[in-house]
């Protein structure tokens, strides 16, 4: 197993996936929100992206800017007709109706393009690759569940509950 510490100037996320991504092998990677449960089919999720050829993908959700139990925030994400407009985490419009559903792809030729010594978060990558025309969307239907917070916890088990009662 390999680490990829920060050290003790913190990077952000953008910054760490930077850095990390010197040490990743492979072409493509995911990145994925340390702090949710995200039950989905990580396969079809790379398939798109392998269709796509972009040098990256976002996964979205909409949840039409509701922040709601299940401990999804605002929608930050515009998104039309299969395409990713806009990604916006402070300045929003009432366009976005989706929100980062926490999974996404990056080639790792997108490393070039970034200095990983500088802290930066990772809608700065979404939005280069946006501007540029190289990113895919791809919409889940079924809901997240935060992790990072007690509340979040507490309603995660109680899906979880549901699952062993409905099998």
């Amino acid at each position: 197993m390999i680490f990829s510490n920060d050290g003790y100037k913190q990077l952000g996320t953008g910054g760490s996936i930077i850095k990390a991504a010197n040490k990743i092998s492979s072409k493509d990677f995911f990145v994925l929100f340390g702090d949710s449960y995200l039950n989905v089919n990580y396969i079809n999720i790379y398939k798109k992206y392998i269709l796509s050829k972009k040098l990256g993908l976002m996964t979205v959700n909409k949840n039409n800017n509701q922040n709601n139990l299940y401990g999804e925030g605002l929608s930050d994400v515009e998104y039309i007709n299969n395409t990713i407009i806009k990604y916006d985490k402070i300045k929003r419009n009432n366009r976005m109706l989706h929100i980062n559903y926490g999974i996404g792809i990056f080639n790792k030729s997108i490393i070039k393009k970034f200095n990983y010594n500088k802290a930066f978060d990772i809608q700065y990558i979404y939005q280069k690759l946006i501007n540029s025309n190289q990113l895919a969307g791809f919409e889940i239907k079924r809901k997240f569940y935060e992790i990072g917070s007690k509340k979040g916890i507490l309603l995660t088990k109680k899906y979880f509950k549901k699952l062993v009662i409905n099998d």
